[in-house]
């Protein structure tokens, strides 16, 4: 009896705290042809994370994060995607790095929002222009075109600001695939981040064999962050004609006051038609380190038919 007890006051001295976080987001937007609706300007989060250590140096850990619609409670998409669509992840880390299982982002989509002045929130995002309409799940039915599923994730320590990352999924069915999937989805991306300057250079093939490389970077001068980002997806293993799309943006994020002002303009075009276009432009006022509000303005024009959407958004943002 008393080694369990002693057992139990162990392991509850190595397990340290769980910690539960979240972000609610919702506001009004309006686009042409459209009435005003309620929506979310960023994902809805709850999440939960932890870690253990485990002695000489080794940690487990795991974390889950699920989305949901902030003006009626819903999983996200109404329903569509899985409880925990953000992530669900168990690894160790350690003097090697981090090894996860599970679902999350891919090595090339993580770090994307550091190169999308919009951070790939509200009407002003840019994600799509920047990752050439590129899908890393096409098999996933709720749109969800960042993350694999049943995968394994790896990230070397930083050395001198430059890390590599990993990420390579299994074959197995998801979503509506009712087979194996044709090949291993991967993922492979390496990171630099040292004082104002932050670049990216990344591969991914998806399950379609669909190929995409992605170059991005980031400098900050003063009060403002100025950032690029050029990108390629070839899908000629699906597509025989035009398969080629590229994609482009630049944009910039300046302290302004106690708040931000964004601005980013992109390109994307397949070859074959004409490119389509976005200029965005906003801003974000902080009431706190936790609670902001935001709004902004975006025109997006599409090449081949010339027709042109304006949209507008203004909301309220708030982390715990």
């Amino acid at each position: 009896m008393f080694a369990a007890i002693a057992t139990f006051a162990d392991v509850a001295h190595a397990q340290t705290a769980l910690t539960i976080y979240g972000r609610m987001d919702i506001g009004a937007i309006k686009q042409s042809h459209d009435a005003v609706i309620l929506d979310r300007g960023a994902n809805n989060v709850l999440g939960f994370q932890g870690t253990e250590d485990l002695g000489g140096g080794l940690s487990a850990l795991f974390q889950l994060e699920m989305r949901f619609e902030p003006g009626t409670g819903a999983l996200e998409n109404n329903g569509q995607r899985p409880l925990f669509q953000g992530q669900s992840r168990v690894g160790l880390n350690g003097a090697f790095g981090t090894i996860r299982l599970g679902r999350g982002l891919t090595a090339v989509q993580d770090p994307n929002a550091d190169y999308d002045p919009f951070f790939t929130n509200t009407v002003g995002s840019l994600i799509n222009f920047q990752t050439a309409n590129y899908d890393s799940d096409p098999f996933n039915p709720s749109n969800s075109a960042n993350r694999f599923s049943n995968a394994l994730f790896y990230n070397t320590p930083v050395m001198g600001g430059f890390q590599l990352n990993a990420t390579v999924a299994s074959r197995e069915p998801i979503g509506i695939a009712t087979t194996d999937l044709p090949v291993n989805p991967v993922s492979v991306s390496g990171t630099y981040n040292n004082g104002p300057v932050s670049a990216m250079l990344g591969y991914e093939r998806n399950a379609l064999s669909t190929k995409f490389w992605q170059a991005a970077g980031s400098y900050k001068i003063g009060s403002a962050n100025l950032m690029a980002s050029y990108s390629q997806q070839n899908q000629s293993a699906t597509v025989t004609l035009n398969p080629k799309t590229r994609g482009w943006s630049v944009g910039a994020d300046v302290v302004a006051g106690p708040g931000n002002v964004k601005a980013g303009y992109a390109q994307v075009r397949q070859d074959g038609h004409a490119s389509d276009k976005k200029a965005s432009i906003g801003y974000w006022y902080n009431l706190s380190k936790r609670t902001y509000l935001y709004t902004d303005a975006a025109r997006t024009k599409t090449g081949d038919s010339g027709d042109s959407i304006n949209a507008v958004d203004f909301g309220i943002q708030h982390s715990f």
